[in-house]
């Protein structure tokens, strides 16, 4: 450890050009990296851009000096005793927050008062030193860094990095006992947060976009917004990506005005960058996994809640003519006024058991439930023996590491308080709702939720639910939470076709690049991700027969309003069979290597469908179905409309029917090795086609 290995940045308001340049010369004769900021502003964004800049695979400390000068005026911006002692109260903040790290506060002055020196020193500085700074001791200022708990890692035989572990002060006052556990159990006393920041930081990409590139939204755009996302055409792949960020906002925002969550409101601002640090989290050059699916998963499940009357939509007056549809066409299916009790029965139950924590919690996964997802599945993380993979023991590998990244971007955001022990009463019951539906999605383990879903529809229909009993209601309530994530998760199959079609080519392109990337290093390729080998339409059709519609089935038996999403499933399925003749095959015929954005999807042009997807489909005479183009346009600022289903074709089972060169037996084989117990039970089951959705 030397000067070099370490950054300054000065803090002072009131130096003028020559003693800047005095300065300036005597810390560069030591430190390669100094700057001069004004103010502590200026310092606190100083320090945040650097903690975003990766240049290297170690972190350089900082040395934070804080010039306090009392002989100049307020109007020259320079920094007295209570605005210094503010700053290091606000530096150490962010530190045990972990929204800094590897920053070390130091106070400089000619005031020779031992009383602020250690005002200073207990607020959290370093160390004091005297004006002014000379050259004997601005060569020890580095050891400073030693105070802030420095470790080195035992990389290979370099000694060289140097990473700072920020710890906070002991949280509550040890006991006799605890010298015994001392060595092994710091996070009981001290708030560590280095485990979660190594791994996200090693899987997160890097901030692609600046804030600043996104303006502020006019109260026509965002009612226009609302309109949208209160619609089941919405289609996040045709929205810009600040409106995007907004349609979360609106969202998140809306649940939080419930008199309940009042404690855990945040400014517009403060909301705004949460979001934003959640979308410069996902890797947005994957076609399919990437802030747009996030939102898409949000606003289903929001329109879900809505459905179930659980939530009030945001645009009542669109939502509510939808629902009239909807609800018409789930009636149409109920023969008596036993099973019209029965709907509302479950309607009832449904908004006894999800309270306003619940749905904060659901709504909060359904954002993060894909946070920094690297583009390939579960079974190639396993089989190319990846860090993440041992980390997990080979089970629910991205899953669980998209519930640590979540939470730890929770952990640093203005959302903190909800995940704060202490501050929280109903933390746990926050953390166990996120973290239980984020693992939901797991499509490996789709069959286990399926059945859970089976058996609560039974105990429902039996009236056989005790929600007296705590332990009960509980499991009541995160099995309906985990069966409407995994509903919004695979929810593109169940939109209007010219959508589901669109989601279904992009998340192709994503396998087959995967694909490529497994022929690359000579791993086994499912062929689902070999360019060609798999039309478009037996990837769907399969997917859907075996594995949506048994999910889609049972969820319908439980949750009020969701029948509406099985009517599309059966309409899709009809026009995959019908086109699929048409396909060319699965994905792009050739690599693309390039970064693509979201905006670079190719979109053809289409015929427009007018929009009447909800109204129930009368009885009609069976005939062939036509296709009728679509139009989606990623300038356009409408979404396309589906045609009158007057004469569309009924299927009465689609879950017997399998196609021919794409079978269970293929997916797991590649998918789900039989080296554990557990991935030969799910070898025997259908769900193993999971793979054709979200991992």
């Amino acid at each position: 450890m030397n000067p070099s290995q370490c950054s300054i940045i000065l803090v002072d308001g009131c130096i003028t050009q020559q003693q800047k340049g005095d300065t300036l010369s005597i810390l560069q004769s030591l430190y390669n990296d100094v700057e001069i900021v004004s103010n502590s502003h200026d310092a606190l964004t100083t320090l945040h851009n650097r903690q975003k800049r990766k240049l290297s695979n170690e972190t350089k400390p900082t040395l934070l000096l804080i010039d306090v000068d009392e002989n100049k005026m307020d109007s020259n911006g320079e920094i007295h005793s209570k605005e210094c002692l503010g700053m290091i109260k606000t530096i150490m903040k962010e530190l045990h927050q972990g929204n800094l790290h590897d920053t070390i506060p130091i106070v400089c002055s000619c005031r020779e008062d031992p009383e602020f020196m250690l005002e200073c020193l207990c607020h959290g500085a370093a160390d004091y030193i005297v004006k002014p700074l000379k050259t004997q001791v601005i060569k020890t200022l580095f050891l400073n860094v030693y105070r802030y708990r420095i470790s080195r890692p035992q990389i290979g035989t370099d000694p060289s990095p140097v990473y700072v572990t920020t710890s906070s002060p002991p949280q509550q006052e040890p006991g006799k006992i605890w010298p015994f556990f001392e060595n092994r159990l710091k996070g009981v006393f001290m708030k560590e947060n280095w485990l979660q920041k190594t791994v996200f930081d090693y899987y997160a990409p890097e901030p692609s976009v600046r804030r600043s590139s996104m303006s502020s939204m006019t109260s026509e755009k965002t009612k226009y917004l609302q309109s949208r996302i209160c619609n089941w055409d919405f289609l996040p792949l045709d929205v810009e990506d600040k409106d995007l960020v907004q349609s979360v906002c609106l969202i998140l925002t809306q649940i939080l005005e419930h008199p309940d969550l009042a404690e855990f409101r945040v400014s517009d601002d403060e909301m705004y960058t949460f979001v934003f640090d959640i979308y410069n989290s996902y890797h947005n050059s994957n076609p399919y996994h990437n802030f747009r699916h996030a939102v898409d998963v949000l606003q289903s499940t929001y329109y879900f809640l809505c459905k179930m009357g659980v939530l009030e939509p945001m645009d009542k007056e669109i939502t509510d003519a939808t629902s009239a549809c909807h609800q018409e066409g789930y009636m149409h299916r109920c023969c008596s006024n036993e099973d019209k009790d029965e709907l509302q029965h479950h309607r009832k139950l449904c908004k006894d058991l999800l309270q306003p924590m619940d749905i904060l919690g659901l709504l909060m996964a359904s954002l993060g439930h894909d946070v920094g997802h690297p583009g390939v599945t579960n079974m190639f993380m396993i089989q190319s023996g990846t860090p993440l993979a041992v980390l997990y023991n080979d089970r629910s590998v991205l899953e669980s590491y998209h519930s640590m990244a979540f939470f730890h971007l929770l952990g640093k955001s203005c959302f903190s308080k909800l995940i704060n022990v202490k501050m929280n009463s109903e933390w746990k019951r926050f953390r166990k709702v996120v973290v239980h539906c984020i693992l939901a999605t797991d499509m490996g383990m789709h069959d286990d939720y399926v059945q859970r879903i089976e058996k609560q529809a039974k105990n429902w229909h039996d009236y056989n639910v005790n929600l007296h009993d705590d332990s009960v209601k509980e499991q009541e309530r995160l099995t309906i939470c985990g069966a409407l994530i995994k509903c919004a998760d695979i929810g593109n199959c169940a939109r209007p076709f010219p959508l589901a079609k669109k989601w279904a080519e992009i998340l192709a392109e994503e396998f087959a690049r995967q694909g490529d990337l497994e022929k690359e290093l000579g791993l086994p390729i499912l062929p689902i991700n070999e360019r060609g080998k798999v039309s478009l339409g037996e990837f769907q059709l399969t997917f859907e027969r075996n594995i949506a519609l048994k999910l889609y089935r049972a969820v319908a038996d439980v949750v009020p309003g969701m029948a509406f999403c099985l009517d599309f499933i059966y309409e899709n399925i009809d026009i995959w069979q019908n086109n699929q003749v048409l396909d060319s095959g699965l994905g792009r015929s050739e690599a693309n290597t390039d970064n693509d954005e979201d905006e670079d999807v190719d979109i053809e042009d289409h015929n427009t469908l007018d929009n009447d997807y909800d109204r129930p489909t009368p009885p009609a005479p069976k005939r062939d179905i036509e296709i009728t183009p679509y139009t989606i346009s990623s300038s356009s600022s409408t979404l396309p409309t589906a045609p009158p289903k007057e004469n569309a074709k009924k299927v009465v089972s689609h879950s017997t029917v399998t196609t021919s060169s794409l079978t269970s037996d293929q997916m797991v084989e590649n998918y789900h090795p039989t080296s554990t117990k557990h991935r030969q039970d799910l070898r025997e089951s259908p769900s193993a086609l999971c793979h054709c959705t979200i991992q």
